[in-house]
């Protein structure tokens, strides 16, 4: 059998992660608030992200902020939602011992003025960053697992969030890869040819899979179901957190 694909044309290499550092609002009389935080943090490891655990190696964010990219901060990842630019120089960012830090001076806006306050109140305290992985290892862990070290990066925004793309104990992968995961990712994963039988499957289209029973770990719909799985697991948890 042929062996499978994602089945997604031009898949995206956008990721999301979550940075875990506490963010600050800096005022000093006759300057713009400040935003301060760190969007990434080095040699942490995530949580379990579906078969690999991740960390970022010191300096991986260099060689793409020595060609200045034109960066975002963000509210929730959401471009309707601007706080700041590198190009515009109201976005500054450095990578020192414990990460990537970012200042930015917030501007007089309702959403700006808004994050202040829920800032201050502790009510937002996080921070979430997007970028593609330029280089990479892989290491294999006993159990099957993999550890994926990121050698050089390159960052698109980085974002206050209500709700971090993953915390210590859980996390979403559809919050990881918004646009779908990377295909470097599921080929290294993906560790024999899935061998289910349904028809889209034999194709070598695995990410519409249609047997419902499939629990083929190199199947693409292993995607779909840790989703189904990790969101339902957090929805009990809400739930149970309520009552």
């Amino acid at each position: 059998m042929k062996k499978p694909t994602l089945g997604r044309e031009n898949a995206s290499k956008l990721e999301r992660r979550f940075a875990g550092q506490e963010l600050r609002v800096k005022r000093d009389d006759g300057a713009p608030t400040k935003l301060e935080g760190y969007a990434a943090v080095f040699n942490s490891d995530s949580c379990d992200l579906g078969g690999f655990i991740e960390r970022l190696s010191p300096g991986c964010f260099s060689a793409n902020l020595a060609t200045n990219p034109d960066v975002r901060a963000l509210i929730n990842h959401d471009p309707n939602l601007v706080l700041g630019r590198t190009k515009a120089g109201t976005l500054r960012l450095k990578e020192d011992n414990i990460g990537l830090r970012f200042e930015c001076d917030l501007p007089d806006t309702q959403a700006a003025r808004d994050l202040s306050v829920l800032i201050d109140r502790g009510d937002v305290s996080q921070s979430s960053f997007a970028m593609t992985v330029d280089n990479c290892d892989w290491t294999e862990l006993a159990g099957g697992k993999w550890t994926r070290t990121i050698k050089q990066a390159s960052l698109y925004d980085t974002s206050c969030v209500v709700y971090p793309a993953y915390e210590a104990s859980s996390c979403s992968v559809r919050s990881l890869f918004p646009n779908g995961v990377p295909d470097s990712i599921t080929t290294q994963l993906r560790t024999s040819e899935c061998m289910c039988e349904c028809d889209e499957c034999e194709a070598g289209n695995c990410l519409d899979c249609s047997d419902p029973e499939c629990d083929d770990p190199n199947c693409d719909c292993a995607e779909r179901n840790l989703n189904r799985d990790v969101e339902t697991a957090l929805l009990r948890a809400r739930v149970a957190q309520a009552l």
